[in-house]
């Protein structure tokens, strides 16, 4: 990630920059093993992204509780992103659960 916001963040401001390769900005992972936690007021605003995998991206685990509110993506410019705003509400990344995660939804 080349920015991460992390559970209990709160009153987050990313505002002008240009992001290269990377993940771009990430809310999270939150979640994980069934915990609960929350992300508020994150404001992120002219910001460019150039050939990183996303733009925006919420991480979210399943069977976590909690909630992500009050996110202001505004005037991102991207440049070959693979995909600009990503919300995953299954994430599974192989680096931290190598066998595949249980569906329990």
């Amino acid at each position: 990630d080349n920015v991460a916001v992390k559970e209990r963040s709160t009153l987050v401001s990313v505002k002008g920059g240009t992001f290269h390769r990377g993940h771009g900005l990430s809310i999270g992972s939150l979640g994980e093993a069934g915990t609960t936690a929350s992300v508020t007021h994150v404001h992120l605003a002219d910001v460019t992204f150039v050939r990183t995998s996303n733009a925006a991206r919420v991480k979210t685990w399943q069977g976590g509780r909690g909630y992500v509110m009050n996110v202001t993506f505004q005037n991102l410019t991207v440049d070959a992103v693979g995909t600009p705003i990503v919300i995953d509400q299954f994430y599974c990344p192989v680096s931290q659960h190598p066998e595949p995660c249980r569906n329990s939804s």
